[in-house]
């Protein structure tokens, strides 16, 4: 359960950088996967804590490092 802008649509993603105090919706540019438009600040119950952002990459992360599929470089627009 959670919160987005207006403008989110299926297949946007919810991700959570490193100092950013809440998640935030990007949206992959059709022609260029490596670059995502910001779409805005997002809400996620029970995902808005430090501690639980910690959870998920230790669960998705070997011994507490995230992954390709967790962690990756990206441009935003």
């Amino acid at each position: 359960m959670g919160m987005a802008p207006a403008e989110t649509s299926v297949g946007d993603l919810i991700c959570v950088f490193y100092g950013c105090p809440v998640p935030c919706v990007l949206r992959e540019k059709e022609d260029d996967v490596s670059c995502f438009f910001f779409i805005g600040s997002c809400y996620l119950n029970g995902m808005m804590t430090a501690d639980a952002i910690e959870k998920l990459t230790i669960r998705h992360g070997a011994e507490g490092k995230a992954n390709a599929e967790v962690e990756r470089d990206f441009v935003i627009l």
